[in-house]
């Protein structure tokens, strides 16, 4: 009988290290090791552990009083005569969650087998108030098979479709745009939680959103709202309340939702740095999750939500299915040119947490 090999936490935290750095997170060197140490949640002895089996495996060198160096691994060529596909991002990829560089390592595999090349464009000026300066030359000077927006802003996605240049949206699919799309099918998600809520009794649930309304958080919302007006429990409220993209702004909406006496029994949060500072504020005000309150999120995007006291309701993504049929989708565009549009929608697998309670009194 064969027996269950446990995984060491030195093993996982390399293996995550190594996806990094196929996806180019740290061209050169890596951070600090107390950074990398809290970036990661793990011990500064558990990381040197990790950092001596890459090192042992030639991605890394070590030497003592200096930065750890990256050694050049190139990733897997394509093969001559690849087309190249082109990704737009609109961060540096050092400032993308660990989710997000896996997603576009995995996207490259993908492509490479499939005989195509993919080149990824950092244009910070996609996320301004005039994200089409530059864009333009941007795409006159890089020819592609293919473009691939990703996270993208409606006014960006629609300049595309306005010239008619081959593109496919991945996640942030806006409504109303013209393109072949891939996302999570966050209204589903929306409407489901909400029946989650409604199932624990929970007659009053708040909702804390982003003021900048990204495609994700408008169509949980709108999935959200619909759950609660088709029960059939009159009386049933959604408070929705917006913040800034900082643990102050959250700490100011979530005031507003707990201010007076018709206190929400229910939070539910898009966003796992989001959903911490929440549980960072409720603690601080003596607030108990769950007897008090209940929380629950949307897809985690960061392995921390696995640290999280008490353990954190949320929804998963097989990301390895998403990159596959993002790969499919891409291709198909860089063939046909301009293919019927097609938007693709993956449904996310709740997970259930200690976080999630039924309604106080019932």
């Amino acid at each position: 009988m064969e027996t269950v090999r446990r995984i060491s936490l030195v093993a996982q935290v390399a293996d995550l290290l190594r996806k990094n750095l196929a996806a180019g997170r740290w061209p050169r060197h890596l951070p600090g090791q107390r950074e990398m140490s809290r970036q990661m949640q793990v011990s500064c002895r558990t990381l040197r552990g990790a950092l001596k089996l890459l090192a042992r495996e030639g991605r890394i060198e070590i030497a003592h009083g200096c930065p750890t160096r990256v050694v050049s691994r190139r990733p897997p060529a394509a093969a001559p005569g690849a087309r190249v596909v082109r990704l737009l991002l609109s961060q540096p990829l050092h400032d993308l969650a660990p989710i997000s560089l896996y997603r576009l390592s995995e996207l490259r595999r993908c492509l490479t087998e499939a005989n195509y090349a993919l080149e990824i464009h950092v244009d910070s000026a996609a996320m301004q108030r005039q994200p089409l300066r530059g864009l333009e030359a941007l795409v006159r000077e890089n020819p592609a098979a293919c473009w691939v927006l990703h996270i993208s802003k409606p006014e960006i996605q629609r300049w595309f479709v306005e010239r008619g240049l081959a593109a496919v949206v991945s996640k942030s699919g806006h409504a109303g745009v013209d393109l072949p799309s891939i996302d999570v099918d966050y209204r589903a998600l929306g409407h489901h939680a909400a029946g989650l809520f409604l199932g624990l009794g929970h007659r009053r649930v708040a909702m804390l959103l982003l003021k900048t309304r990204p495609a994700d958080e408008i169509a949980i919302e709108q999935g959200f709202l619909a759950g609660f007006e088709e029960s059939s429990h009159r009386g049933a409220q959604v408070r929705v309340a917006r913040h800034d993209p900082s643990a102050q702004g959250v700490g100011e909406a979530l005031n507003e939702v707990l201010a007076g006496d018709a206190r929400p029994t229910g939070l539910f949060v898009p966003g796992t740095s989001y959903a911490f500072a929440v549980m960072g504020h409720l603690a601080a005000r003596g607030v108990r999750i769950p007897r008090d309150l209940s929380l629950a999120t949307q897809v985690a995007d960061s392995p921390i939500i696995h640290y999280a006291v008490p353990s954190l309701a949320h929804y998963r993504v097989n990301w390895d299915l998403f990159a596959r049929k993002l790969t499919r989708l891409v291709i198909r565009v860089a063939t046909a040119g301009a293919p019927e549009v097609r938007h693709v929608r993956l449904l996310p697998e709740f997970q259930s947490g200690d976080s999630l309670a039924a309604a106080p009194g019932r």
